[in-house]
């Protein structure tokens, strides 16, 4: 009998103040990612081409969009970094930690071909726990 393993498709994280929940779609494919803060009160809902993902050796980095602000010349972005989950056979959820990335970069001025100079990304990460699990809809 072999050890079959099978990929969790939906996660539900969360820490002190942020709860996100990251799904893809058992038969489309289509990634959902749900982000709500406690602190602003602010729920976002991202689907489909909002959700840019990147598998890296270290496990997957999925990015969003939060707010873009081109009068202040800055855009702020989340990125989850999901570790790598196998869930055993008949095992239908896991318990993992993951890491949140909240990105501020900094634009050029409107209508200029000019990059911005020096650093362009600020990052701020925390640690978040939940659960992976696979489910079908």
């Amino acid at each position: 009998m072999s050890n079959q393993v099978f990929e969790p498709n939906q996660f539900i994280l969360h820490d002190r103040d942020t709860q996100i929940q990251y799904s893809i779609d058992y038969q489309t494919g289509i990634p959902k990612l749900d982000y709500q803060t406690l602190q602003v009160d602010c729920i976002c809902h991202f689907s489909g081409d909002e959700i840019s993902l990147v598998a890296t050796t270290i496990g997957r980095l999925i990015t969003v969009t939060l707010t873009s602000d081109f009068d202040q010349r800055s855009e702020t972005l989340l990125t989850l970094l999901l570790p790598t989950v196998y869930l055993p056979v008949n095992v239908m959820e896991q318990l993992i930690q993951a890491e949140i990335i909240t990105t501020t970069r900094r634009l050029p001025q409107p209508r200029s071909w000019r990059r911005v100079e020096g650093q362009v990304e600020t990052h701020q990460m925390r640690s978040c726990q939940g659960i992976a699990r696979l489910v079908e809809y």
